[in-house]
């Protein structure tokens, strides 16, 4: 009898992304089009790509975008 592969088999559960100090975890999932991704610690930060190196790389990209974003937005609070 052949096991169907399972959707962790093919596709980490999740990442980890090393961001200055700071480490993010990374979840995968797979879709109709694709894959997508989230930042459960950064809300809003999340990306999509055809395949799992494509999504990765989308989501550093995007996690450094997101932080970048929130240290401007302190630094304009700041008197």
């Amino acid at each position: 009898m052949k096991r169907k592969k399972s959707f962790y088999h093919t596709v980490p559960k999740g990442e980890h992304f090393l961001y200055g100090r700071s480490l993010y975890k990374i979840v995968v999932e797979r879709t109709k089009g694709g894959l997508s991704a989230y930042v459960p610690d950064l809300s809003s930060c999340v990306t999509t790509g055809r395949t799992r190196r494509e999504v990765l790389a989308n989501m550093h990209k995007a996690i450094g975008l997101h932080l970048e974003g929130i240290a401007e937005d302190v630094a304009q609070d700041q008197p």
